[in-house]
């Protein structure tokens, strides 16, 4: 209504110009001017224009899309090596060889420094001699073992004789006393008294020599168990050879671990971060100097660290993205570890990233700043930032934030809860549905509650 005044208005000033300009056109006449006078002020026709209906604002819409902004936290961190080893003597000698200096770049056992410490080369080879000599003493026993055995069976043999003769003097001293009692019986009927006695006497030979065997049975079986306590004994000997020989064997790897010592070895692929050491200089274990024989640390992959202050310890966990900026040089990875505990120096809370660094580009020690990357609610939806605005009417306990929903022509202002938002969404987590249209531009329609609208791709009402 107010354009369709405007517009009356801009008419009724024109046919008064054209009035104003007929006049002047009588006056130059009246002057000389051959140009014919205008037509009398009163056929002069001005009409105002019929009013036109009001057209409904055109606008855009847009449904929201699922999911979360990211949030970005940005702190100062630190990088350091993820490997750090520090090399000291172990042995007492003399260096006779450096081989890596500051800088090198060195693989796993590489040798670093050699040590010359001869009395540890006697030390090995005698220790050396002392398995030899157990191993020698173990085969003696197991020979030992293996001959007291053969004597046991020996034993078992002289044994099974012995009870044999016993046997044989049983049946002599039967037979002798069957002769006896015939020989007895024969005398009472008239027999010689000579052959009585002779008989009696063969008894008692026999008799006497059925005892000297049942003795001789007892020393066979007395001698089999000597013999089987010799063989326990030397197999008892046989366990204490291979005792020895252990006893020896952890001495020569002992003797061996010291001179192995000798060799100063890098432990990992790293490089030499630091050299204390020269050729010819004297070196003995325990010795407190200013600088190690070698620092050695590991560049492949860097841990960047960085401190989180107590309040925003609830913004950082395991997993997250994060992007590490050094100036010229950086990378992403992963939120690896958060500490468990504050500094109470501090009060801040250690959190690490591993940092792949193949080219060595990230030096530790290197400043710079990382940033971590967070996910909103899941069930949140995202729409333009320009889409949300404010309610100027709204009481303090109520939502401020609204978007216009687009539903049957018209322009509905629906309050929302915004939980984030950038430069270019807005993050929604109440409010709205994945199916809402929501008007992306909504300056020309606040602050009214409800508006009839268009679609920008619909076609004009007539």
């Amino acid at each position: 209504m107010f354009i369709n005044k405007l517009r009356l208005i801009s008419t009724l000033l024109a046919a008064g110009l054209l009035v104003v300009g007929a006049a002047l056109g009588v006056g130059r006449a009246r002057d000389g001017d051959d140009t014919d006078p205008p037509p009398p002020l009163s056929k002069v026709a001005v009409t105002a224009p019929a009013d036109d209906p009001p057209r409904a604002p055109v606008v855009r819409v847009t449904k929201p899309q699922p999911g979360a902004l990211d949030r970005l936290s940005d702190w100062s961190c630190v990088a350091e090596p993820s490997h750090k080893v520090t090399l000291v003597p172990e042995v007492t000698g003399v260096l006779k060889r450096v081989n890596a200096d500051i800088g090198d770049r060195v693989k796993a056992g590489q040798l670093l420094a050699e040590i010359d410490a001869p009395a540890l080369v006697l030390d090995e080879r005698q220790a050396a001699v002392g398995v030899a000599q157990a191993e020698a003493g173990l085969k003696e026993a197991e020979a030992r073992v293996a001959t007291a055995k053969a004597e046991i069976e020996a034993a078992k043999v002289a044994v099974m004789a012995r009870e044999a003769d016993v046997a044989r003097a049983k049946g002599t001293v039967t037979i002798r006393k069957q002769q006896f009692d015939l020989t007895k019986s024969a005398s009472g009927g008239g027999g010689s008294m000579v052959e009585v006695i002779h008989s009696q006497e063969q008894l008692h030979l026999a008799e006497g020599l059925a005892e000297a065997a049942a003795v001789g049975v007892a020393s066979a079986k007395t001698n089999q168990l000597v013999k089987e306590s010799m063989w326990v004994q030397a197999v008892a000997a046989v366990g204490t050879a291979r005792q020895n020989i252990e006893a020896a064997k952890i001495g020569l790897d002992r003797a061996r671990l010291a001179v192995a010592h000798t060799r100063i070895t890098a432990p990992f692929d790293g490089v030499v971060a630091q050299r204390g050491c020269s050729a010819g200089q004297h070196v003995r274990p325990g010795e407190r100097s200013e600088e190690p024989l070698f620092t050695v640390m590991r560049t492949d992959v860097v841990r960047v660290w960085f401190p989180v202050s107590q309040g925003e310890q609830q913004l950082i966990e395991p997993g997250q993205e994060a992007t590490v900026n050094f100036g010229s040089t950086g990378g992403t990875g992963k939120v690896t570890r958060v500490g468990a505990t504050l500094d109470p120096r501090t009060v801040t809370l250690r959190v690490e990233i591993d940092l792949p660094n193949p080219k060595g580009d990230i030096r530790p020690g290197a400043q710079g700043r990382v940033t971590v990357k967070r996910k909103g609610p899941a069930d949140a939806l995202r729409v333009p930032a320009g889409a949300v605005f404010a309610l100027p009417q709204a009481k303090p306990d109520d939502l401020e934030k609204a978007v216009y929903v687009y539903k049957g022509g018209k322009a509905r202002a629906t309050r929302v809860a915004v939980s984030h938002q950038n430069s270019e969404e807005a993050e929604i987590v109440w409010g709205l549905t994945a199916e809402d249209q929501v008007v992306t531009d909504p300056k020309g329609l606040v602050p009214r509650a409800e508006i009839a609208v268009e679609i920008e791709n619909s076609a004009p009402k007539k």
